[in-house]
């Protein structure tokens, strides 16, 4: 302030913790849907539909990027979905947690629910038996082990070993012609069932194995459940009276078709187990190689599991492995193979784990207390350490990477956990006691643009986004006031998208109509009293060609909506269209008028509204 006169900019972002005439020169008290980037006021553009949808949680867009199609994805639940990362000439496939056992589907069943597929195979748990016939000279001892593989090249865990066989080198080794190599594991089943309360207990005809967990999920006349117990290999319970069915089904099938298996066996006095035949689909096999014409491929299989039912969190690290947690383990993949998820590589915190993210090679678990790092390249020289801070994570969905470090929301703020060591992101901006008014139970986090969204609702109002701006000077904290459910940032093209009661919609759009923006400056306190007589206001291309294009686009929709609702609503006895009082939220559909949407005013000329307030 000189020679009394205001000059408010460059424009800046909130500091909610700062008293409002304690403001640095250009923050402001309120900045609402603008971009401050530049340190002018450019107004913000509503959101547009991408993909309807109801009532989504969770979203995501798969793209084939060898024909630049794409699909969308929505969950009425919270998941973590990930791209496996494979080679990009091999169609692409996803797979996530927290619906059911962990699923993954391929880029052409992306949208077909009911060809989602049970992530891993699970192991043979009979041995083979092993006989011989002919043969002459040399003898030698053998033991022979097989595995399940799918279709798409995903090898299960070896089975039991045969007891030990001697015979000649050159004899015909007979593989399961007592005790056969054991048939793929079953999707569906039948055979009693038995109420006692609270349970239901199903038991397979004739001891079938059933190949269920604890935390898979079954259908049962047309009803989804969690599998609660696994008496034994052939039977398991349901919670519920369903004593009346007899038959069920897995809710996401064992990938089984076209599984075949691969047999190994001990070559020699070296004790390791290699590649004896492929693409076996019988369930006996004759051995006739020599020691020297088997090729030599080793078993690498072994402990190679399915992830454990109740993992959520799922991710990837740069070495291809997949990470996740369940209760307070955090659990590791085989690199690049996204099915195998060995016992060996779980990490033990001392709290529950909450929620799961990477940064580079370290994976951060927040947890009802200390968040914990784990650091390494090979899932199989991973480590686990304990952050000194004692910061727990109130919402699973706020927890986000942020390219050098994870954030996730505390009672303290939005806690920041990696290379820069770890502290609370948010200290400059709010109190402890401000931001707990924020309720951060009901946070959801995003990055997108070097932008962290995180959508809150304070109890008993409305939801709004803050966004806080990373690594740049000027304008870190603005907010919208934009209403949503959870927020989606696109990893195939950054792009930050909101999800909403009837769909995904795309943030600031190109297609979308300006904002009315809000910013209202520090309070300034004067020395002397002033007469103020004139406000300077430098305005540029406020509403640009493109900006009149959208809002008559805008206009001919909403004209166009408004027609059919009318028609439709319309009262054939008496030709009014109906209305109603608090059957909507204002400025959504007319009072009085029908479900009608106000209609955009196009602007005669471009303008600003200035309010100065004193006293």
């Amino acid at each position: 302030m000189a020679n009394g006169a205001i000059r408010l900019g460059p424009f800046g972002g909130q500091y909610p913790r700062t008293a409002n005439r304690l403001l640095p020169d250009g923050a402001a008290m309120l900045a609402s849907d603008l971009n401050l980037t530049s340190g002018e006021i450019r107004p913000l553009k509503t959101s547009t539909l991408t993909s309807a949808a109801t009532n989504p949680l969770t979203a995501y867009r798969a793209v084939n990027e060898l024909t630049d199609e794409e699909k969308w994805r929505t969950w009425t639940i919270d998941i973590d979905i990930a791209k496996v990362p494979l080679s990009v000439d091999v169609e692409g496939r996803y797979c996530w947690s927290g619906d059911g056992e962990p699923r993954f589907t391929t880029y052409t069943n992306y949208t077909t629910v009911a060809s989602d597929l049970a992530l891993g195979v699970p192991t043979p748990t009979t041995a083979v038996s092993v006989g011989h016939t002919g043969g002459s000279g040399t003898t030698t001892t053998r033991f022979y082990r097989y595995t399940f593989v799918t279709a798409l090249g995903e090898e299960s865990a070896p089975s039991p070993v045969s007891v030990e066989e001697t015979a000649n080198l050159n004899s015909t080794w007979n593989i399961g012609s007592t005790t056969a190599m054991q048939a793929f594991p079953a999707n569906t089943g039948s055979g009693t069932a038995t109420y006692s309360s609270p349970y239901t207990t199903f038991t397979n005809s004739a001891s079938a194995l059933h190949w269920l967990r604890a935390g898979d999920q079954v259908v049962i006349n047309s009803v989804t459940l969690d599998v609660v117990s696994i008496p034994t290999t052939s039977s398991f319970t349901v919670t519920g009276n369903y004593s009346a069915y007899t038959s069920w089904a897995r809710k996401a099938y064992w990938n089984t078709t076209g599984m075949y298996r691969r047999l190994y066996r001990t070559t020699g006095s070296t004790g390791t187990y290699q590649l004896v035949a492929d693409n076996i689909t019988a369930t006996t096999y004759s051995d006739t190689l020599t020691d020297a014409q088997i090729e030599g491929d080793d078993l690498i299989s072994d402990g190679w599991v399915p992830p454990p039912a109740g993992l959520r969190g799922l991710g990837f690290v740069p070495s291809g492995a997949a990470f996740g947690f369940v209760n307070n383990l955090l659990c590791f993949s085989e690199p690049y193979q996204a099915h195998a998820w060995p016992i060996a590589y779980q990490l033990g915190a001392d709290y529950p784990i909450v929620q799961t993210k990477a940064y580079g090679t370290v994976v951060v678990a927040a947890t009802h207390a200390n968040p914990y790092m784990a650091d390494g390249v090979e899932p199989a020289t991973a480590t686990l350490q304990k952050v000194s801070a004692v910061w727990p994570c109130l919402s699973k969905r706020s927890m986000v990477s942020v390219g050098d470090g994870v954030m996730y929301a505390t009672s303290f703020g939005l806690a920041y956990v990696g290379q820069a060591g770890p502290s609370i992101f948010t200290k400059d901006f709010y109190t402890e006691v401000e931001w707990k008014l924020l309720n951060p139970e009901s946070m959801v986090c995003a990055l997108s643009e070097n932008r962290v969204f995180a959508r809150y609702q304070p109890s008993g109002e409305v939801p709004a986004i803050l966004l806080f701006k990373l690594l740049e000077q000027g304008a870190p904290l603005t907010t919208s006031s934009v209403q949503c459910d959870g927020l989606y940032a696109d990893p195939n093209d950054g792009e930050a998208y909101f999800l909403k009661s009837t769909g995904v919609y795309k943030f600031d759009a190109e297609a979308g109509v300006r904002l009315t923006f809000n910013w209202t400056s520090k309070d300034f306190e004067l020395q002397t009293p002033i007469n103020w007589g004139a406000a300077k206001i430098g305005v540029k291309n406020i509403i640009s060609t493109a900006d009149r294009a959208a809002i008559a686009a805008k206009i001919a929709t909403d004209t166009a909506t408004n027609a059919a609702t009318l028609t439709a609503y319309n009262n054939s006895s008496s030709g009014i269209a109906r209305g109603g009082v608090n059957g909507s939220m204002v400025n959504s559909k007319g009072v009085n008028m029908g479900p009608v949407m106000l209609d955009v005013s196009a602007p005669q000329s471009e303008h600003v509204t200035f309010n100065l307030y004193y006293d």
